[in-house]
């Protein structure tokens, strides 16, 4: 299969991306900067940079998976804040246009969130039937991030 991804130079694209290249998957690594590889079954191409056109590079995609967005890991000033929160929705806004310029539609899109999206307590346990919350910096990204992956 063809697998587009966002963030596939973070934190879990790269183990992601070792399984599908070992399962025999081509991974489309859609990346800022520029890149070469030698790793089989992988392929870089620019976007969300100037000039760059990667619906003109990329080949049909079966499965899109969105990871990207600016680590979390950081000193979180309200410039990194805002940074944190518009790479998502902006990488999330792109993977859509992107899609739609595909001639054939993917069967997959996997759009990452956070089990921040819960919110924080010392006291409670969260699950996947939890609520959502958007009363803390995490919760609000994942909410925005969720929002605009659904649209």
């Amino acid at each position: 299969m063809n697998i587009a991804m966002t963030g596939g130079t973070g934190f879990l694209g790269r183990p992601l991306t070792d399984v599908f290249t070992r399962k025999g998957h081509h991974v489309f690594i859609l990346s800022r900067k520029q890149k070469e590889t030698e790793q089989k079954n992988v392929t870089y191409i620019q976007w969300l940079a100037e000039n760059a056109a990667p619906e003109r590079e990329l080949s049909p995609i079966d499965i899109w998976v969105n990871l990207a967005g600016k680590s979390i890991f950081d000193r979180w000033t309200d410039s990194t804040k805002e940074q944190i929160i518009s790479s998502r929705v902006e990488a999330t806004r792109e993977v859509r246009r992107l899609i739609q310029h595909q001639p054939e539609k993917p069967h997959t899109l996997i759009q990452a969130s956070a089990a921040g999206i819960y919110g924080t307590s010392r006291d409670k346990t969260f699950t996947e039937q939890s609520p959502a919350s958007n009363e803390d910096f995490l919760s609000h990204t994942a909410h925005m991030w969720e929002r605009e992956g659904q649209k």
